[in-house]
């Protein structure tokens, strides 16, 4: 009898639970198969493309980029945007897509100097920017969306500067070992020489300070110390804003010209808002 009993009360008991579990399940929102298992989920591929929207990047800048993916959806799309340079080092950003179209813009600060100078004004494929995902603001039941594998070769500028109080500028240019350059900052009707520097190193750098100077024009100049007579200089004027984003001023100074001049490379304007007191530098204008 006892063994009926235990045989008699097992059944009684598993229909129990079972009675239990369909009740739970009634009590609860039915759920689709595959809803909220990625196993069982549409994955879908999305081709992106990311381009840095300036030449080349400086170590710690804050650079734009814009992405453009292969369709549209009916709500924005943000995608999130890696960048590695050779070194290893690796940060990331965001660009939203807006509903119906295919391109967003967004921004990234790029990882700090390590310290290494290339030989050039640039290193050339220095590093690589790619997109990683992309999340839709409306989600879409029972799909998932991944991006493509994708990447865009960058080139890393030979050097800039940091985030300072003003614009932080700095001067490059080829052959350095022979060609003796100078850098200026003079007003733009070319009275005074506000600022200078005059190292005989390869880099002349310059800190135009937000405090002490008047809104206005401003003229970036160099002047050939010593250089040889049948040779082109190539150069580049890096000049990093107080939001960490950078300008860049590039040219040749073609052979021939005369030592002591004074030759105008760019302008920028500093402009003080008359509400906030805000400044700012902006109409950068390559001469």
């Amino acid at each position: 009898m006892k063994l009926n009993y235990i045989k008699y009360f097992g059944k009684f008991a598993f229909a129990a639970v079972l009675a239990l579990g369909v009740i739970s399940c009634e009590d609860d929102e039915a759920v689709s198969a595959g809803e909220g298992d990625p196993l069982t989920k549409n994955i879908v591929s999305v081709d992106a493309m990311v381009t840095a929207l300036q030449p080349n990047v400086g170590e710690g800048n804050l650079t734009p980029f814009a992405v453009t993916i292969g369709n549209s959806f009916s709500s924005d799309a943000t995608v999130t945007v890696k960048v590695t340079f050779d070194n290893g080092d690796v940060s990331t950003g965001t660009a939203v897509v807006p509903a119906g179209t295919t391109t967003g813009t967004g921004s990234l600060t790029m990882p700090s100097d390590d310290g290494f100078i290339p030989d050039g004004l640039v290193a050339e494929n220095a590093g690589t920017l790619s997109a990683t995902a992309i999340l839709l603001d409306d989600l879409e039941a029972d799909t998932t969306y991944v991006i493509a594998p994708n990447s865009t070769d960058i080139g890393i500028f030979s050097d800039t500067l940091g985030v300072a109080g003003g614009l932080n500028s700095i001067f490059d240019w080829t052959n350095p070992e022979g060609a003796d350059l100078d850098f200026f900052v003079i007003d733009e009707a070319f009275t005074t020489i506000l600022e200078s520097s005059e190292s005989g190193t390869r880099f002349e750098s310059d800190l135009f300070q937000t405090v002490g100077r008047e809104d206005g024009v401003y003229v970036f100049y160099t002047v050939i110390f010593g250089a040889p007579a049948d040779e082109a200089i190539d150069y580049q004027v890096l000049s990093t804003l107080p939001d960490g984003s950078l300008n860049a001023f590039v040219g040749t100074l073609p052979a021939g010209v005369a030592q002591g001049q004074y030759i105008a490379l760019g302008s920028f304007e500093k402009i003080t808002d008359e509400v906030s007191g805000t400044i700012s530098y902006t109409n950068f204008t390559a001469l």
